[in-house]
């Protein structure tokens, strides 16, 4: 993706993308956006000769957001004399299919029937062979007729004017237990009827994110550890403006109070030898041990055999507190045993305590760790045993064939420095004591390659690839007031090829407001686009905060089938097949990407804060074979830095999961 500011807008460069400083994998997407307005479009290919700005100067919506009733848009756009364009809406709305160069006005007007949605204006623009595309969005409030304000209250029966939301309920700090439900209420005034959206903040109050799905007065959160101090508030919107509530704190404990002994969720149990349940062993061999219950003084446990009933229980001298009597069979303890001192019981009838001795056990094993080149990597384990086992750790160059000890690693937890050379080793720890010894199921360190765009699985390993497939989650982007760019997608070529064939979804931040949107791309194909994205309308095919999508890339007899689907909402698209054998199909991935934005130079833009995003269901297909999870074709792990030869992550791949398939990407940093 790459952006031009010119003028105070942010418009796409026309033209070849620039290439990535230090060569990392660049599959270059496209989109508008006007900052001051919010918003947004695909890029406008061209050849790189040509600048934006020579065929559209400017091109804007006013208003930005129109009332539930719906009403007029105004379009303004200056775009390059003896040029051809047209105006292409949503359903629904009507717009002008033809338009001319130069300075250009139209009015589109908005039915109240598009209630709650994005409208994307798109301004198509030709001259001689090269062609141009950029989008506006308008957004429309609420789910039904509203009135416009110009109406009153009378005796004709005329409607109130709109009046904007009013807080007249705010919601109240709660304190609860990890895994209960939380709950909290608001309420507003207004007319109409203000809708309401629960947000929540985890950093203070500086960002807040919107609950996908949570429009009712009442909330409910089932509650976790993690959640401790995270802020909650209502946002109440109408036709006539909004009403934020004030912010509450919602405290978690851990189940069991303050002090409790409860651990938190994932921790592992490390029972301490001297908690452990101990073997009595009794050196009496005078009489059968009693059955009595009688309570003991001593530090024995309650499981603790009594000695011969022909003398009194050492556990309760007759000198301090009489034993309470027997309600065993066993007879009473007679009167002939002096009762001023417990002297007189033998000491070889006492029961004594034995320690039975363990060898170690594994509690904790270490897990595969991923870390950009020449960062830090820290593996940690843990075993019991009697006595406390000591520990050194091993590592493995040839997948297990052999093992090394690592000179000075004594520690429960391994810290090192890891290169690049040390991808795929195998690290253990081992456990020892005077019983026995026990090792670590190994794990295996993974060392990520750093792109300055990428974050993600990519394989290239001299094959040729037929297909790629991925689902993942939608995640809701956390936006302020600046503008910030993140894509997820699955492909072929890119790493180390010229060429991207590819599909996925965009999470955007503009104006303070998260977008979502799906594309797809046959980078370097003139005949698709002019080898750029191609962005479905969110009209048609729209795309939220949580929902499900797959997506596939696949190549067969010189023909491309690019497919992406909205499982939550119900939809599927596919264009019809692209015959292009030019790719080398020599590589596949599973992406997130951030785009260059471009003024009097070019530059990588600043990450949307999509929080984790979780790739799952990953497959990719050699030529002549079947589909396999990619830990099968060993891929390189990619993350994402700030430049070229910087430690700052902005985005961070997890190694591959169970099955192979699934991976996540978190979101670090910005920029």
């Amino acid at each position: 993706m790459t952006v031009v500011l010119a003028a105070g807008l942010a418009v796409a460069l026309a033209g070849s993308p620039a290439p990535n400083p230090d060569g990392a994998p660049h599959a270059p997407r496209s989109q508008l956006v006007i900052d001051l307005r919010r918003s947004i479009g695909p890029e406008r290919p061209a050849t790189s000769s040509l600048r934006a700005a020579a065929l559209v100067s400017l091109f804007a919506a006013s208003p930005e957001v129109l009332p539930a009733s719906g009403g007029d848009v105004h379009l303004l756009a200056v775009v390059a004399p003896g040029a051809a364009c047209a105006i292409a809406a949503p359903r629904g709305v009507a717009a002008a299919t033809r338009c001319a160069g130069g300075l250009w006005r139209h009015r589109v007007r908005v039915p109240a029937s598009s209630a709650g949605r994005l409208l994307r204006l798109v301004l198509y623009v030709r001259r001689g062979s090269r062609r141009f595309h950029e989008a506006v969005v308008v957004r429309q409030l609420g789910s039904g007729r509203s009135a416009t304000g110009r109406g009153s209250a009378g005796p004709r029966g005329g409607r109130p004017a709109d009046v904007a939301p009013r807080v007249s309920a705010e919601p109240v700090a709660t304190a609860t237990t990890a895994g209960a439900v939380a709950t909290f209420s608001a309420a507003a005034s207004g007319t109409p009827a203000p809708s309401v959206q629960w947000q929540v903040s985890a950093d203070s109050g500086r960002q807040f994110v919107t609950l996908v799905g949570a429009g009712s007065r009442t909330l409910r959160i089932t509650t976790s550890t993690s959640e401790d101090g995270m802020l909650v508030r209502a946002v109440f919107v109408n036709s006539a403006g909004m009403a934020t509530s004030r912010a509450v704190r919602l405290s978690v404990r851990r189940r069991g109070g303050a002090g409790s002994s409860a651990r938190p969720p994932g921790a592992t149990l490390r029972v301490p030898a001297a908690a452990r349940p101990t073997t009595i062993a009794s050196t009496s061999s005078t009489a059968p041990p009693s059955t009595t219950t009688q309570p003991s003084t001593t530090t024995q446990p309650s499981t603790t055999t009594q000695p011969s009933t022909t003398a009194p229980s050492t556990t309760a001298p007759s000198t301090t507190t009489p034993a309470p009597p027997s309600t065993s069979t066993v007879a009473p303890v007679t009167t002939s045993i002096p009762t001023t001192s417990t002297t007189t019981v033998p000491t070889t009838t006492v029961p004594t305590t034995t320690v039975v001795s363990s060898a170690p056990q594994v509690t904790e094993d270490p897990t595969g760790y991923s870390t950009v080149s020449t960062g830090q990597a820290v593996f940690s384990a843990a075993a019991d045993g009697d006595p406390a086992p000591s520990v050194y750790w091993e590592v493995s160059s040839d997948g297990g064939g052999s093992w090394s000890a690592l000179a000075g690693a004594t520690a429960t937890s391994y810290t090192f420095s890891a290169t690049s050379s040390e991808n795929g080793w195998l690290f253990r720890a081992v456990f020892s004591n005077s019983q026995g010894s026990a090792a670590t199921t190994p794990a295996a360190l993974t060392v990520a390659a750093s792109s300055t765009n990428w974050s993600g699985q990519a394989i290239s390993d001299g094959k040729t690839y037929a297909a790629v497939t991925a689902d993942w989650t939608v995640p809701a982007v956390s936006c302020d007031q600046t503008t910030t760019y993140s894509s997820l997608w699955t492909g072929i070529d890119g790493y180390g090829s010229s060429t991207v064939e590819q599909d996925g979804t965009e999470q955007d931040c503009f104006g303070g407001q998260p977008y979502y949107g799906a594309w797809y791309e046959m980078y370097g194909d003139s005949a698709v686009n002019s080898g750029y994205e191609v962005a479905l309308n969110p009209a048609d095919f729209p795309v939220l905060a949580g929902d499900l999508m797959q997506a596939s890339v696949a190549y067969s007899a010189g023909d491309w089938t690019l497919t992406i689907a909205d499982e939550s909402s119900g939809w599927s698209y596919s264009p019809a097949p692209i015959a292009w054998s030019s790719p080398a199909r020599s590589s596949a991935e599973w992406v997130g990407e951030r785009p260059e934005i471009c003024s009097s130079s070019c530059a990588l833009s600043a990450l949307s804060d999509f929080g984790t995003a979780g790739f799952s269901g990953a497959t990719a297909t050699a030529a002549s074979s079947s589909p396999v999870p990619p830990s099968d074709l060993a891929p390189a792990v990619l993350d994402m830095v700030s430049s070229s030869g910087s430690s700052l992550v902005l985005a961070a791949a997890s190694p591959l999961g169970s099955g192979g398939g699934s991976f996540t990407d978190s979101w670090r940093a910005a920029s």
